[in-house]
């Protein structure tokens, strides 16, 4: 008796098993990628709207004040603002003219191909080592002919937990079914 002959199934039930078994499991891995895919981009969504709400909120702040620009933004009002208890939230104000006006003095570097969700621009641009999810909008103070950017960043950690309990609940259910189906 040949090698192959001796671990070659040998009932026409094992042999199925054994051919339906590869299909199965790649049907499985096109399906956790796609569940992946589509998990991290609505969790991304989410997100960077509640970015694009803060940057807005934090630029009904703007105001010209004492002849130049200015963030009307009170000290409780700004660590309601920033607090988190997984992520940490900066923002960064600058003006076309008055140069830097509140929040962190670093300014993060904008890629070059941001994308773009209503009036603001959104990008990641690392601080301090982290990596950071930043929207950035921009705001016009006629009365003193300046341009100011207010700019809202939050770390990923949220994002990154919120798409793992997902993509859970969805892998276990259908390697689940892939044993049952097996």
């Amino acid at each position: 008796m040949n090698w192959w002959q001796s671990v070659a199934p040998d009932s026409l039930q094992e042999r199925l098993e054994t051919r339906l078994l590869v299909p199965l499991l790649v049907l499985f891995l096109i399906s956790g990628a796609l569940s992946y895919g589509i998990t991290r981009h609505y969790v991304h969504q989410v997100y960077d709207r509640w970015l694009y709400d803060s940057a807005n909120s934090l630029a009904q702040g703007v105001r010209a004040i004492g002849g130049r620009a200015g963030l009307d933004l009170p000290g409780v009002a700004q660590a309601i603002f920033q607090w988190d208890d997984d992520d940490q939230t900066v923002f960064h104000v600058v003006g076309s003219k008055s140069g830097y006006i509140a929040g962190i003095p670093e300014m993060p570097r904008e890629s070059s191909a941001p994308e773009y969700f209503r009036n603001a621009r959104l990008f990641d641009a690392p601080l301090r080592g982290k990596v950071v999810r930043w929207a950035a909008v921009k705001v016009e103070l006629p009365s003193l002919g300046e341009q100011v950017t207010v700019m809202i960043g939050e770390t990923t950690s949220k994002r990154r937990k919120l798409a793992d309990e997902i993509l859970l609940a969805v892998w276990i259910p259908q390697l689940l079914l892939l044993l049952l189906a097996g």
